[in-house]
């Protein structure tokens, strides 16, 4: 196999040789010695996915207004209203009403879409197993995944 250079920032790291990509990512063969681990686990930290922030179901409405879409909708409906009121015409009420009743299912699609995704997005959090067995020192070792730091060697 011919020795194709390793171009590690632009992630053709199937082109690379083991050699290469163990002075890419700063390991060997052996993984990395227990100090060297500490010292990148201060460096990078915890290999963990950040929490998303929860709303309150009143903030994720706020939310769904400031959509330029509902706004829209909500701005037709006020004209709707005020032409319907001030020209005593009943159409543009009932015109009003349904631009109005449109938003409204809008915003409770989006919601339930919304918690939908929330749940989906926890039942994967909840698939990703919790431990890896990692190479370090020249032995396979058992650690969590939030210990895992660049330069680990994964044992599948």
């Amino acid at each position: 196999m011919e020795n194709i250079p390793c171009d590690p920032d632009i992630k053709k790291w199937v082109s690379c040789s083991f050699e290469q990509l163990f002075d890419s990512l700063k390991t060997n063969s052996v993984g990395l010695s227990t100090a060297e681990t500490d010292e990148r686990l201060k460096q990078y930290g915890y290999n963990i996915l950040p929490e998303r922030k929860k709303h309150r179901l009143y903030k994720k409405l706020i939310i769904q207004f400031k959509n330029l879409f509902n706004v829209l909708l909500l701005i037709a409906a006020l004209l709707s209203f005020i032409t319907g009121w001030s020209a005593n015409d009943s159409g543009s009420i009932q015109m009003g009403l349904a631009i109005l009743a449109v938003v409204i299912i809008s915003v409770l699609f989006n919601l339930f879409q919304e918690h939908r995704a929330e749940r989906a997005v926890e039942a994967i959090r909840n698939l990703v197993p919790q431990n890896a067995r990692v190479i370090r020192d020249g032995l396979t070792k058992e650690i969590p995944i939030k210990n895992i730091v660049p330069g680990d060697i994964i044992s599948l």
